[in-house]
């Protein structure tokens, strides 16, 4: 850390039981700008999150892998080995490509869109039905980190808009949300949703622009009611887990403080890539599978502290 600590900087972190796990590159700026989260309220708050590996957690407590949205599907047992053949077949292809530090965004966002319509294509193929989904994700792995569900209620209650960006599947997330009972009305799931037929099975994608994780932004909402909703609402408190999700808030209005919080999730890549998220968020948490960090900054732009 360089810099010097400001009073409510230094108060929040000694509120968190883990200090050792945040990684702050400026301490100067990152305190200026949580006094003006502070100073301005929930008034002047919105909250642009990752769902998976951010809102949900990336590891369990017996440090085995977490489920991911996609992995509802891969691991369900309604779906054939045939299935899981072809999208681990994808994704043991494409993943490396995602992280691959080397490689231009623009080269990798023609293979993202690649990716994604040969997995849709799998699932149609594979006869999925919109019930099946929804069963599915009753018994998935999928779960939110320690504390997410305080957050959404606190920003429920407080009418902060939630905006989630997520380059996976929609109906899954929002089933998911459902069943922990967080779907609040000032949530919104950004993300790609299938299409169905009269008999419910899957054939497309409802939206005409696939979102990858280079293109989930605010400008994929541009057009529509809920980005009027915003547009008074300067400050915003970004939650990622991959590098690319700093980018989430371009296309933001006249935007005054954009907070980005960033989840290192993997420690076996800390020599590689925990540098490089430090520079790209203001806040970096190694290996915390809460949102305690997050809670008790809102706290204080609440005035609950």
């Amino acid at each position: 850390m360089s810099g010097k600590m400001s009073s409510l900087l230094k108060q929040i972190i000694s509120s968190y039981p883990h200090p050792e796990k945040v990684k702050i590159k400026d301490i100067t700026k990152v305190g200026k700008m949580i006094d003006s989260l502070v100073s301005r309220g929930p008034e002047s708050l919105q909250v642009i999150t990752d769902f998976d590996f951010t809102l949900s957690k990336s590891h369990l407590p017996d440090g085995s892998p977490a489920c991911s949205g996609p992995g509802v599907m891969n691991n369900s047992s309604l779906m054939s080995q045939d299935f899981r053949d072809k999208v681990n077949a994808l994704y043991k292809k494409y993943r490396p490509i995602e992280f691959d530090h080397n490689m231009p965004v623009e080269q990798k966002i023609p293979l993202m869109v690649e990716w994604y319509q040969q997995r849709k294509n799998v699932v149609v193929a594979s006869r999925v039905q919109r019930s099946q989904i929804e069963e599915m994700v009753t018994s998935c792995g999928v779960v939110l980190r320690d504390g997410a569900p305080k957050t959404l209620a606190w920003l429920n209650e407080e009418k902060v808009p939630v905006l989630i960006f997520s380059a996976g599947n929609g109906d899954i997330i929002e089933a998911v949300m459902k069943r922990d009972g967080v779907m609040f009305d000032n949530a919104h799931v950004i993300a790609n949703f299938y299409k169905y037929d009269d008999e419910g099975f899957v054939i497309d994608y409802k939206n005409s622009t696939l979102l990858h994780v280079f293109n989930k932004n605010e400008h994929a909402i541009e057009n529509s009611t809920y980005f009027e909703d915003i547009s008074h609402r300067p400050n915003a408190l970004l939650l990622g887990d991959h590098l690319a999700d700093a980018r989430m808030a371009e296309g933001m209005q006249d935007p005054e403080t954009i907070f980005k919080i960033g989840f290192f999730n993997d420690p076996s890549q800390v020599e590689e890539s925990l540098s490089l998220y430090e520079e790209t968020f203001d806040v970096v948490l190694v290996e915390d599978q809460t949102f305690e960090f997050v809670n008790i900054l809102l706290k204080f732009i609440f005035g609950r502290n």
